[in-house]
């Protein structure tokens, strides 16, 4: 299972599994967290490679979903909605695009959030980009 925050103060039925941008952690979802935890469970996780999963491998966007559906599944979660900012946006597109044997989740996710996520496709501006 991934490392994950879990308020267990949250009065919210709904469980929002939140992920962060590249370069962070779970961490940054602490302040939004006070905030949510009147109407939602807020779990936040981080993604392999990073924060307290920085020796978990799998750094492939597939590998990363299958990693959160194997949290999601541990948790027994049938109540939840994926949000994914940035890098872990795409991912958690992957997640909701692919139920069953692909990635095994037991239960669909109610919706998805993304928060300005990276494209599915090969990244905008490509290598020129990356150069400038």
């Amino acid at each position: 299972m991934l490392p994950i925050s879990d308020r267990p103060d949250a009065t919210g039925s709904l469980a929002i599994i939140a992920s962060h941008s590249f370069g962070f952690s779970r961490s940054e979802w602490i302040e939004v967290a006070e905030l949510m935890t009147p109407h939602y469970r807020l779990i936040a996780c981080d993604a392999t490679g990073f924060g307290d999963a920085h020796d978990i491998t799998g750094y492939t966007m597939a590998d990363m979903a299958r990693q959160f559906a194997d949290t999601i599944n541990t948790l027994q979660l049938d109540h939840y909605v994926p949000l994914g900012h940035s890098m872990t946006g795409k991912v958690m597109s992957i997640l909701a695009s692919r139920m069953g044997p692909q990635l095994g989740l037991q239960s669909a996710p109610e919706r998805l959030i993304l928060l300005t996520p990276t494209p599915l496709g090969p990244e905008v501006g490509g290598e020129d980009l990356r150069h400038a």
